[in-house]
């Protein structure tokens, strides 16, 4: 006798030699629940895959369209950067040949200055001997 509470061990029988394709066709709706699932899996991989593959082409058309306004705007850019570049060499040369003008006029002025104060002193000279000469008109 077993004591109490003790299980008796039961051994299995012999496992049946079943295949895979036995356990899978002997039961139909197993089969055709297995065929929806797959069908309902296969019908959103495709949704996914249309919604996505529309997105991702339209990110990768906004991608294009924005390196091509970048490069427009790039070539925009260096080319304002080379016309001002261009007018700060016409403006230099400009102003250099104002300074240079300037400078000779200042030159031209300064010689002229010169000239004013010697005709003047003579003049003064001159002036001083008529008055020595005529005597004091007092």
């Amino acid at each position: 006798m077993m004591p109490f509470g003790a299980a008796q061990a039961q051994v299995p029988g012999p496992l049946p030699d079943l295949s895979l394709w036995q356990v899978i066709l002997g039961d139909p709706s197993f089969v055709a629940v297995n065929l929806v699932a797959f069908a309902i899996l296969v019908t959103v991989l495709l949704i996914i895959r249309r919604r996505y593959a529309r997105f991702f082409r339209i990110q990768r058309e906004s991608l294009d369209h924005r390196k091509t306004a970048d490069a427009q705007a790039l070539a925009q850019s260096e080319s304002t950067a080379q016309l001002i570049t261009q007018q700060y060499g016409v403006i230099n040369a400009h102003n250099q040949q104002i300074a240079a003008r300037a400078e000779e006029a200042l030159r031209i002025s300064s010689e002229t200055l010169a000239g004013i104060n010697t005709m003047n002193q003579s003049l003064a000279r001159i002036a001083d001997r008529l008055d020595r000469i005529s005597g004091p008109a007092a």
